[in-house]
């Protein structure tokens, strides 16, 4: 076989078609292989990890150090063994801030006081010790309330005892309480049905927050 007699031009220009043959083929090669990489990478759990990291959690749950329980301010007062002003969770009722003010002194009452009657931010919780004496009367009762009474805590039973109150106004007063919350002033209560200017200068002298 004839090997065919190159010239040196030619020689060259097959030198320069082999070496660029060899560095696509290397090129092509490493490219291949960078590419396989990211396939044989195990991507993170995130499962795992959550459940493997105490403080994480997810989106929808709670945490409980962060919860914004909101809370009221009540000025407990009157006969209770630790008067003052406390914070109460928002909700609370009137028996929780008596609760919290160490309870009743002895020898008081609590029939004059509706005890679930929830509270608002700001109001007074003044405990009373109410004083019933014994009297017959023409209408048959036994005892006649002749104490203060307070607007925003007595029972009807109190608020008939006032003069030119019967039980159907004390109830509207009982009523109004409820649904609006606690007077903000003795004057306030004329607000309520029937209670004009006249019966409310009646009945001042006996009413108390």
């Amino acid at each position: 076989m004839n090997i065919p007699d190159f010239t040196p031009e030619q020689r060259r220009g097959l030198l320069v078609i082999a070496i660029g043959a060899i560095t696509l083929t290397i090129f092509f090669f490493l490219s291949s292989r960078t590419e396989a990489v990211p396939v044989l990478q195990e991507r993170p759990n995130s499962s795992s990890n959550t459940s493997s990291n105490p403080g994480s959690m997810n989106p929808g749950s709670t945490n409980p150090s962060t919860s914004n329980n909101r809370v009221i301010y009540i000025d407990v007062a009157g006969k209770v063994k630790a008067p003052g002003v406390y914070q109460l969770p928002e909700g609370s009722r009137v028996i929780d801030a008596i609760t919290i003010a160490g309870g009743l002194k002895l020898g008081v009452s609590t029939t004059h006081i509706n005890l679930a009657r929830k509270l608002v931010d700001g109001e007074q919780v003044l405990i009373m010790k109410e004083k019933f004496i014994s009297a017959p009367t023409s209408s048959g009762r036994k005892s006649i309330f002749t104490g203060k009474v307070s607007i925003n805590s007595g029972s009807k039973a109190q608020f008939d005892s006032l003069p030119g109150i019967g039980p159907v106004i004390a109830q509207r007063i009982i009523d109004h309480r409820n649904k609006n919350g606690p007077f903000a002033t003795l004057e306030s209560i004329q607000s309520v049905s029937g209670i004009g200017e006249s019966i409310f200068r009646q009945i001042s002298s006996r009413l108390t927050l």
